[in-house]
């Protein structure tokens, strides 16, 4: 059965993830993009949970981490 994401959500107002909300078929792909306020200098970890329509699992946490430098 087809993917559906049905939300996805940054760990705070700095980190805006935004996703596709079509059914996704099965071998199919999408991305989710994410953007971080870069106007915070220095070493950033952030979170996105994206929550789904599976059988088992119906969410999972991804983890973004860079470094903002002048």
């Amino acid at each position: 059965q087809p993917l559906e994401i049905s939300n996805c959500q940054g760990s705070c107002g700095c980190t805006t993830p935004s996703c596709d909300k079509n059914p996704i078929a099965p071998g199919a792909f999408t991305e989710i993009k994410v953007h971080y306020d870069t106007m915070r200098m220095g070493p950033f970890t952030k979170t996105v949970t994206v929550t789904w329509n599976g059988t088992d699992v119906k969410s999972t946490v991804l983890t973004i981490k860079g470094e903002v430098v002048e």
